[in-house]
């Protein structure tokens, strides 16, 4: 399986967050590993911000035709529209006219051959990567090999243990990670690849522990293979382990720190989300970190006994995936010499004999559990008594063996694990997932087959789930809020759970199901941008989330509602209408166009960019995949496959699944009712699989006091930070430098604030469960309407407009020579063209032009990210440019007027909306941003299928159109003002303001503006502070990606060529804004020191002064002279202070000093 990217946009027009989907592709996979709560194989739906406005009239349609079609006819029927259903052969499709392009989604359908009807197609099982070799060792380990380019002569090798912390009894919580910082820090093979060029770590998770090595091809101090090198250290540290004392001591020390380390505000609260989400099993209560209290009394004994417990072939599966240089067969050979000489894992490791399996019972999970051994209490001798690593007794310590008490074993019959027997290489067509009673085992209970040899559990991770579909069970109660507040909250979220089945993929009607959450996911994310632009009530986020988790085997449908305290009720009833609104009615027909025409042609760029896709990103996602059964695809045979069940997805399908996904939110205390509806013959084909669905956990998580505004009131300064940090363990500290006395009392301050007393002038914030369930059943949502349809534009440019404005302007190439701030006036008959377009730089790569209206232009081709580019727009200034005083369009302007456009979305005749689906529809992803020197506006475009001009087209109207808007004005002031609130709140900002004001004193140019200043600003002023930044001969134009030369010129031409500005050009000094006068503070204050309490003991430094200037003076843009000798070298240590204080004085006269 290898899909998909969706559409995407965010807040702002021209600001963006990649998004991808229900089912991602290596290059979109969200690949912070074991970062926040629960990773999954897509990123959430983030809310984002357009401005809403009538709908223009210029815009596509797709065409309809309402007749029987014999072949070679025109096209019938579109199944994204509504109307009568053609009987006997005929084929479905969608005829999109955009611009000189037409776009068409077809399928036959109606077809007695059963190889051409749609159904029939959606059964066939989707084609494998052939590419992508598994396989089977002898002893059970199972191996991954994937041939991949990017990046040249190196490779990922990857070993994950199938155990993580859900695999922990209630007395070892947090021993998988101390035996993975034991394993992994005590390999001697493991240090002899330090200084080779490869990097090497380890992390922990609820359901494996992974050991991953990124190296080069060739050992760059012995010149020899790294990969067999690689393989042997591995191999060590799981199979041949040195448990030393010391060792363990050491790590255990480590592992605790790390515990301090995490205890947080965030690590807080994804405990309490995951406890709530998974309290039906050990997934809500064995986090990979585990207990201080039980990590610090352990005998050594019992971290040995848990690695000869999981650390076993069959419980292992190695990945090898880069560029390799050699053969398959040799690969699979290395790995056979490294990892074959390990014996297969056996009961008898542990004391047990097959034998003893005879006698035991059947269990209530329907499975055999040992009640017995074969000195009848599990710790009967055994004649094997070696631990399966190929060394007979030792433990790879040269020690005896430790037997094991109180082992429980659980026969596993071969129908459940069909792909377990030795050399199997199909195992990766038999993954189970969605566990149940009857191939669940018991908590630490070993899985083993009938003669004894032990096996991988058949269901990871080994939990069972409470899903929320299906038929309620008897005495089943709507899910209870639970309620989570802590005075280092700042903000209300509330987050609604769903619990679900994975549907693997296999099939192409798997796909289409993924296709059309992605759909519903794209349409969701779209209409709220619209709410969040209304800001009436102003929320801070509204998201949606559909995804599956390998780490812990089911799909999670999420809804998370985050608001300023005061309006926690309202943003919850808008969140509740909206999805709502959804359920009731569906999408539109043209939203489920544009997003399948969007993810058509991302799945297309895709395909293109296959070989560019890192290791590290295509060995995760193969991971992921397996993890949760999927049949991994190459890219070309995926895009193949969704451009098949897109043609066969219809509207009513969209909806019947959006009908039934969304009722988890739409409907909570409804829930019997709408199983009741969705029963009803009436409603047939209305609702899909699962069926309607309902909240398996609902989590608010809040501040605990508030002042009489309503705003947060937070404990001593500090501030919730939300780091990279997230449930798993990862990485390991140095146990030699940790202060574990101090970390624990820091840790302990941070506890105690869980129940101080309310600050002075503070109010008690605690909204009730019961008050929670009232709001999101409210009886006021009942009344909605449909969703007014957004047309999509054919073209934000007039094609008959822009060759008008070509014709009567004339634009063209002109010499490179002359001054920034000035239009050429030479005449195109006395420029030749080999002035005007000079060569490409050979040794740079880059091309540089000039266009007539002042325009400069630097490019560059690349096929880095194949068939994409990026489009930069640069202009000089920036808030240096600002006014330092306050007023209409003071201090702020630039930065207030940049957000403006960008909150405000809408251009020339167009409407927010309206650009925005443009956008989405045309893979367009934008950010403008301002700086203390430019004005940036990045667009990222596809550069297939007319994408570059689709871009060309929104960067012509933003520069020649831009739309300024009260409300994204008034919005942009706010999220200032709320912005400078936060500097006393953060140490790094906090930090950085105060050096800032002792370098340069009140100058508010390069520092957060105070909000009486940005009351002050009005939209006149601000719009007049940045219309000189975008004239023409301020403006420069860069472009690097895999386009065609001559398709950019022409579009440079057309476009940017025809970009005309009604005011005189901007002044050097009006750009440069007023000079920066830096202070001289008396000694005393050349060290500053202060500090801040936070959720964290840390501490930021922050060194500032005057440094030699890289272009010359401040503010010069005169030619630099001519170096006079090269830099003097520093004097030695040994020289005298005289000597010392002449070579200071000689370098600073140095013209880079000046």
């Amino acid at each position: 399986m290898a899909l998909l990217r969706g559409p995407s946009c965010s807040p702002g027009l021209f600001t963006h967050r990649k998004q991808h989907s229900h089912v991602c592709s290596p290059g979109g996979t969200r690949v912070a590993r074991l970062a926040g709560l629960p990773r999954r194989t897509c990123t959430k739906v983030v809310n984002s911000c357009f401005y809403s406005r009538p709908s223009a009239s210029r815009v596509s349609r797709p065409q309809q035709f309402a007749r029987p079609l014999h072949f070679g006819s025109k096209l019938t029927w579109s199944p994204s529209r509504p109307g009568t259903k053609l009987a006997g052969p005929h084929i479905t499709a969608t005829i999109h006219f955009h611009g000189r392009r037409v776009t068409i989604h077809a399928a036959l359908a109606g077809v007695a051959d059963a190889a051409t009807d749609a159904r029939t197609l959606l059964q066939t099982p989707v084609r494998g990567n052939p590419d992508l070799v598994t396989g089977q060792l002898d002893n059970g380990l199972r191996y991954v090999i994937l041939p991949n380019p990017t990046p040249p002569q190196r490779f990922e090798a990857h070993l994950e243990v199938h155990a993580g912390s859900v695999d922990e009894r209630a007395n070892e919580q947090g021993v998988a990670h101390l035996v993975e910082h034991v394993t992994f820090l005590g390999s001697k093979r493991r240090e002899s690849l330090l200084g080779t060029g490869a990097r090497a770590n380890a992390y922990t998770d609820f359901h494996h522990t992974v050991f991953h090595v990124h190296a080069p091809l060739t050992n760059c101090i012995t010149r020899t293979p790294m990969l067999p090198q690689v393989l042997e250290a591995l191999a060590e540290i799981a199979f041949e382990p040195q448990f030393l004392p010391m060792r363990i001591e050491k790590e255990r020390k480590a592992v605790l720190a790390e515990a301090q380390m995490m205890n947080n505000i965030d690590y807080r609260i994804d405990c309490q989300l995951l406890t709530y989400l998974h309290a039906e099993n050990n997934l809500g209560c064995r986090f990979p970190i585990g207990k201080t209290e039980q990590v610090k009394t352990w005998e050594h004994s019992v971290v040995q006994n848990f690695w000869k417990k999981w650390y076993f072939p069959a419980n292992v599966t190695l990945y090898v995936v880069g560029d390799l240089d050699r053969s398959n067969e040799e690969v699979k050979a290395l790995i056979h010499a490294a990892f074959g000489k390990f014996q297969a894992g056996s009961i008898e490791d542990h004391g047990l004999t097959a034998t003893a399996l005879l006698n035991c019972s059947r269990g209530a999970a329907g499975l055999l559990s040992s009640s017995s051994s074969a000195d009848g209490n599990g710790n009967g001798n055994s004649a094997r008594s070696g631990n399966g690593n190929g060394v007979g007794s030792s433990n790879g310590n040269g020690t005896a063996a430790a037997v094991t008490a109180d082992i429980p074993v659980a026969v596993v019959p071969d129908e459940i694990i069909p792909a377990s027997a030795p050399g199997n290489s199909n195992w990766k067509d038999h993954i189970v997932i969605n566990g149940d009673s009857s191939n669940i085992l018991g908590e630490g209970v070993i899985a083993a087959n009938s003669n004894g040899w032990k096996l991988r559990h058949p269901v990871r991770p080994p939990v069972i789930h409470k899903h929320g579909c299906g038929a309620m069970q008897p005495g089943e109660a709507p899910a209870a809020v639970s309620n989570f507040r802590h005075p280092l909250l700042q903000h209300f979220m509330l987050t609604v759970f769903c619990k679900l089945p994975v549907y693997s993929l296999k099939a192409h009607t798997d796909l289409k199901y993924s296709f059309m959450v992605r759909t519903i996911l794209a349409a969701f994310q779209f209409r709220m941008n619209q709410r969040y632009v209304r800001a009436d009530p102003p929320f801070l986020g509204i998201d949606l989330d559909i995804s599956d988790s390998g780490r812990e085997g089911c799909c999670v449908a999420t809804l998370t509602i985050t608001a300023q305290p005061i309006y926690w009720e309202q943003t919850i009833k808008v969140a509740v209408e909206e999805i709502r609104r959804l359920q009731r009615f569906g999408l539109t027909a043209s939203e489920v166009e544009r997003y399948t025409l969007s993810m058509l042609r991302d799945s297309a760029q895709l395909a293109q960019q296959a070989n560019s896709i890192p290791h590290i990103n295509s060995l995760d996602f193969i991971m992921e995949s397996l993890a949760l059964g999927h049949t991994i695809m190459n890219h070309s045979d995926a895009h193949e496959a969704l451009e098949a069940v897109a043609a066969t997805t219809t509207l009513e399908d969209v909806n019947a699944l959006a009908a039934s996904m969304l009722t988890f939110a739409s409907d909570v205390g409804r829930e019997e009712e709408m199983l009741e509806v969705a029963a009803q013959p009436e409603t047939e084909g209305k609702f899909a699989k699962p069926g309607p669905t309902r909240a398996t956990s609902i989590v608010a998580c809040m501040p605990a006091y508030i002042d009489q505004y309503g705003d947060t009131v937070t404990v001593g300064g500090g501030v919730m930070k939300h780091s990279s940090g997230g449930m798993g363990a990862s990485g390991h500290l140095d146990a030699d430098e940790i202060n574990l006395e101090e970390l624990e009392a820091q840790s302990k301050e941070v506890d105690a604030l869980q129940d101080m007393q309310a600050p002075a002038g503070a109010i008690s914030f605690d909204v009730s469960a019961e008050q929670i369930i009232k709001a999101l059943a409210s009886p006021d949502l009942d009344n909605i309407e449909p969703y007014p349809d957004v047309e999509l534009p054919d073209h934000l440019v007039d094609p008959e407009v822009i060759e008008q404005r070509y014709q009567e302007l004339q634009p063209r190439f002109v010499p490179l020579d002359g001054e920034l701030n000035l239009v050429p006036a030479a005449a195109p008959a006395a420029v030749s063209e080999s002035v005007a377009r000079p060569p490409t730089n050979a040794e740079t790569g880059i091309t540089q032009r000039r266009l007539s209206n002042g325009i400069r232009i630097n490019y560059r081709h690349t096929d880095n990210e194949p068939k994409a580019g990026l489009l930069r727009i640069v202009a000089a200034g920036g808030r240096a440019a600002e006014s330092r005083e306050p007023g209409p369009g003071g201090a702020g302007a630039v930065a207030v007027a940049t957000r403006t456009l960008s909150e405000g979305g809408a251009v020339g005749d167009w409407s927010r909306e309206q650009v925005e689906a443009y956008c989405i529809a045309n893979l367009i992803h934008s950010v403008m941003d301002s700086n203390d020197e430019f004005l940036v506006l990045d667009v990222h475009f596809a550069a297939t299928n007319g994408g570059l001009q689709c871009a060309f087209e929104l960067v012509h109207q933003i520069l020649q159109a831009p739309r300024w808007d009260e409300a994204a004005f008034e919005r942009s002031k706010l999220f200032f003002i709320n912005n400078n609130a936060g500097v006393g709140k953060s140490l790094e900002r906090a930090t950085c303001s105060k050096i800032m004001t002792a370098m340069i004193g009140d100058d508010l140019r390069f520092r957060d503006v105070p909000p009486e200043m940005l009351e002050q600003l009005t939209l006149g002023g601000v719009q007049a502070a940045l219309e000189p930044h975008l004239h023409p001969t301020n403006i420069e134009v860069n472009v690097a990606g895999d386009f065609e030369t001559h398709e950019l010129e022409d579009l440079l031409l057309r476009y940017m060529g025809t970009i005309t500005s009604q005011s005189q050009p901007p002044s050097r000094a009006s750009l440069l804004g007023p000079p920066v006068v830096l202070q001289n503070p008396p000694i005393e204050q050349h060290h500053i020191t202060w500090h801040l309490k936070d959720s964290d003991e840390r501490a930021a430094a922050y060194i500032a002064g005057p440094a030699p200037c890289r272009w010359g003076p401040f503010g010069d843009r005169s030619p630099l002279a001519p170096l006079p000798g090269p830099p003097s070298p520093p004097p030695p240590p040994a020289t005298n202070p005289a000597a010392a204080a002449a070579a200071a004085l000689a370098r600073r006269a140095h013209p880079l000093y000046a």
